[in-house]
């Protein structure tokens, strides 16, 4: 399935076209601006509809679009959930207009960084959370929960705290009175829970597992199993063990194993997380000094090997949705949505610079680049959406992308 090549059109509607941000199977990442407003940026999702049709999928696809555009329509604006800015469709095209934002995904954060202390974790935490939740009062199972998924609007510091949004719907299902229930084999495989591979009716619930698969993730900068296995094909004693080998905090020992619980029933619910102990440790707000003190409270950050953040991001390459969905790469996603559309905390000039950062003929020919790098891991043998993530995850560099891909 190769990423579409044809470019969606300069105007479309009220929009203008901007520089090329990512591609995916069917779909091309932009910027965009509306056509009297050249301050304003966001990004657009272009679904390429005839690429989708030649494909043989075209009407089930089409169905995975629509439901996306739904959900994104409906659910209301919240501070930890992205948000949906306007739809434009045409006979060949799906433009999903999206909130724009420079601060990319979890996984290019953390990989960067070498893994996070405890009490940024726990700043991220809550948001997810509170996102999370905000989903489920809409009932929405968000069904792909995972780092590639988190976007960072705000990144943290010794002054400030991180920010940040739940996005990508491709997966998700909308359930209550009406709708079908939930029951397609769906997610990413390191954070898919047990219920959703024994292939039954599914709820809310399935998205705490993979809240703490990520949490796991956060904390040990590593997969559980050191990603070897998938934790939910694991028996409920060795993930236990996994959880008990962590160095973190005993309050935050006891969230990981109040959700990777095998039994949907036993996981704790999203109120309980709320007020949990360690949720509730620490404000949001905590002065530096005081954070330095939860720091040097909860127990060292365990031991990495330099080639962790590779493991990391391989192990997330390999996390692939079990089902089609049509969407962007997620670091192209990542790019392409986050913030309110009048952000406060980007300037003006900011904006500004990032549509015109570089020419047209600069754009093509990156775009052209990334085509090319692509084909090669496909001649290689490669499955183009495997190599796409690979590439995407390597910031585009062919060896490390082999790496990954081969590790």
């Amino acid at each position: 399935m190769a990423a579409s090549s044809r470019k969606c059109p300069k105007a479309f509607d009220s929009y203008v076209r901007g520089k090329l941000l990512g591609s995916g199977a069917f779909a091309n990442v932009y910027a965009c601006r509306k056509s009297d407003d050249e301050e304003q940026i966001f990004a657009v999702k272009a679904v390429d509809l005839h690429a989708m049709r030649l494909s043989g999928r075209g009407e089930r696809e089409l169905k995975k679009l629509q439901r996306e555009a739904s959900i994104l329509k409906r659910v209301k604006a919240h501070a930890n959930v992205v948000q949906f800015v306007d739809l434009v469709e045409s006979e060949d095209w799906y433009l999903f207009i999206l909130e724009f934002v420079q601060g990319g995904n979890l996984l290019q954060t953390i990989t960067k960084r070498q893994g996070l202390k405890e009490f940024e974790v726990l700043c991220i935490f809550r948001q997810l959370v509170d996102g999370l939740q905000h989903l489920h009062n809409e009932d929405v199972i968000h069904r792909d929960l995972k780092l590639e998924n988190i976007l960072v609007v705000q990144e943290g510091s010794a002054k400030r705290e991180f920010k940040v949004k739940i996005t990508d719907f491709g997966l998700s299902k909308e359930v209550g009175d009406g709708m079908s229930a939930a029951c397609s084999m769906v997610g990413s495989p390191k954070y898919v829970a047990p219920e959703v591979i024994a292939l039954g009716e599914h709820d809310f619930k399935a998205d705490l597992w993979s809240l703490g698969i990520l949490l796991f993730v956060l904390l040990g900068n590593r997969f559980p199993f050191d990603g070897n296995s998938q934790a939910a094909k694991e028996s409920q004693e060795k993930v236990d063990a996994e959880l008990f080998k962590m160095a973190v905090s005993e309050p935050a020992r006891l969230v990981l194993l109040g959700l990777l619980r095998h039994k949907a029933e036993e996981r704790l619910s999203l109120e309980t997380l709320s007020s949990h102990e360690w949720l509730t440790s620490v404000s949001s707000s905590t002065p530096k000094g005081k954070r330095r003190k939860l720091t040097a409270q909860s127990s060292a950050p365990s031991p990495r090997s330099p080639s962790a953040a590779m493991h990391l991001q391989a192990a997330s390459a390999g996390s692939r949705d079990l089902v089609c969905a049509v969407a962007a790469s997620s670091a192209a996603m990542a790019i392409a949505t986050v913030a309110t559309p009048n952000h406060p905390e980007i300037a003006t000039q900011n904006r500004r610079r990032s549509w015109v950062d570089c020419t047209p003929e600069v754009a093509e020919a990156n775009f052209n680049s990334q085509q090319e790098k692509l084909q090669q891991l496909i001649t290689r043998g490669f499955d183009s959406t495997m190599a796409e993530v690979a590439l995407a995850s390597a910031d585009w560099n062919v060896d490390t992308a082999i790496l990954m891909l081969e590790g």
